[in-house]
């Protein structure tokens, strides 16, 4: 007859042949009771068998807090604790339930991906067995494909975007061509588009004079502007000045708006220089005269070369009224003073964008920052309240108006005003501006200087009153 111990061997010889024959798709398996915490380990793997746990133990819960330090990834440590919680399995068990758990084994100092699958016993709910098993090439080879086909699916999403400006590209334009033919061809009733046709004037003289890298510049500010107006729109660039924004649902019912608004900022970029020169086109579909995408668009692009020459024949009249203004130039002496008071306001300044304006002349000195940072055309302008309405974030402009008229109908003060004002870069900055009023010796108002402080990170505030 056996004695007890030689029982107890006899029998673990038994359950590790047993085990053997069961773990050919686990490398380890735990057999623990959820009552006393008693545990049995049984592993075929060189791998689990390099980490030197415990074959048996009386207590599983406190054993794996220990070595979840020692033998998990750092990451899945809580993961791993909280599904080997006694409670928590005791509940799982006493349900049915059996689950798979995911995570990292620190095997040979490498994370090394395994699962977890535990299950109740067999007509028994207080002892779980646990099979682990080794998942790491399936893992990485899943990881490997997600991977390749993250980086197919960037280079064909690179290769339909414009490297130059970000936005969709030629390729793109005929995909989406394409799409919206078919919808077009079947006539539904319901379904509303427009085409606008853009493009970028004098891009050639401004390649030849200034150079190529003004030249990608202006585009980049042209892609921006577009942008800016169809913001809920896909825009195109189908050539080197050739843009084109396709309007649906929002933009396509604001349609109108959003153009006026377009050509009311070229206008400005045009007259006062500071931006580029966009002529655009637009065409709505309609059933009855368009045939396809083809006709629409080519409606839309001899709507734009018709604005091209509106924009042709404004600025020969602009030239000639500029020309007829040469008269009205500040004289000498009063450059010299204006020079005088802005010298004096810069000094003092020391920071922040400086202006000087005489108000008889209606001519004002900006700082050499403010030139680059605007994007004016001069250090010296005419009518400058204008240059500078065209920068103001257009639900600035009633405040910033308010209060340059108060200055220009006599008042001898200005509060300080806070608005936003895009640069050259097509960004808005928080600006605040405080300025003051120089009377001539019979009271009125002569000369009109301040500070605009820009503060990038400013928060929203309230102008006074």
């Amino acid at each position: 007859m056996m004695t007890r111990r030689e029982t107890v061997v006899q029998e673990s010889k038994c359950l590790n042949c047993i085990a053997e024959v069961l773990l050919s798709d686990y490398s380890s398996v735990y057999y623990v009771d959820l009552v006393t915490g008693e545990y049995r380990w049984f592993s075929i793997s060189e791998d689990h068998r390099s980490l030197q746990l415990e074959p048996m133990g009386t207590d599983f819960f406190e054993d794996m807090k220990r070595n979840t330090e020692n033998v998990i990834y750092k990451d899945d440590v809580v993961t791993v604790r909280k599904a080997l919680d006694r409670a928590v399995l005791a509940e799982q068990m006493k349900n049915g339930e059996s689950r798979e758990l995911p995570y990292r084994l620190i095997i040979r100092n490498k994370p090394v991906y395994h699962t977890m699958r535990i299950i109740r016993g067999s007509g028994d709910e207080n002892y779980v067995i646990i099979g682990i098993r080794n998942v790491d090439t399936a893992h990485r080879a899943k990881e490997h494909t997600k991977n390749l086909e993250t980086e197919i699916q960037s280079t064909r999403r690179m290769a339909k975007r414009d490297e130059l400006t970000g936005v969709r590209n030629k390729n793109a334009f005929q995909e989406y061509r394409d799409c919206l033919e078919k919808k077009l061809q079947d006539r539904q009733e319901d379904f509303k588009v427009a085409v606008v046709v853009c493009d970028l004037n004098n891009l050639k003289t401004i390649n030849d004079t200034r150079g190529h890298g003004v030249g990608d510049e202006f585009i980049q500010r042209a892609s921006h502007q577009i942008c800016e107006v169809f913001d809920h729109s896909p825009v195109f660039r189908v050539g080197g000045d050739e843009f084109v924004a396709i309007l649906t649902d929002r933009d396509f019912e604001d349609r109108e708006k959003l153009m006026s608004q377009m050509k009311d900022q070229v206008i400005r970029n045009q007259r006062y220089q500071i931006g580029p020169v966009i002529a655009c086109g637009i065409a709505s579909f309609d059933s009855e005269v368009d045939k396809d995408f083809g006709t629409l668009f080519e409606r839309a692009d001899r709507a734009m070369y018709q604005n091209k020459e509106d924009l042709k024949s404004m600025r020969i009249r602009d030239a000639v009224r500029s020309k007829q203004s040469v008269n009205r130039a500040l004289p000498d002496s009063r450059r010299r003073k204006l020079d005088e008071w802005f010298e004096a306001a810069y000094t003092m300044a020391g920071e922040g964008y400086v202006f000087m304006t005489d108000m008889k002349y209606d001519c004002t000195r900006w700082s050499l920052p403010t030139v680059e940072d605007f994007d004016f055309p001069s250090e010296y302008i005419y009518h400058a309240r204008e240059v500078f309405e065209s920068i103001v974030h257009p639900d600035d402009l009633a405040i910033y108006r308010k209060a340059i008229e108060d200055v220009f109908s006599s008042s001898p003060e200005l509060n300080r005003i806070w608005y936003r004002a895009k640069r050259y870069d097509g960004n808005y900055v928080q600006c605040t501006m405080r300025g003051f009023v120089l009377m001539d010796d019979k009271g009125e108002p002569e000369y009109f200087g301040g500070i605009i402080l820009p503060d990038e990170s400013a928060s929203d505030r309230k102008n006074d009153d």
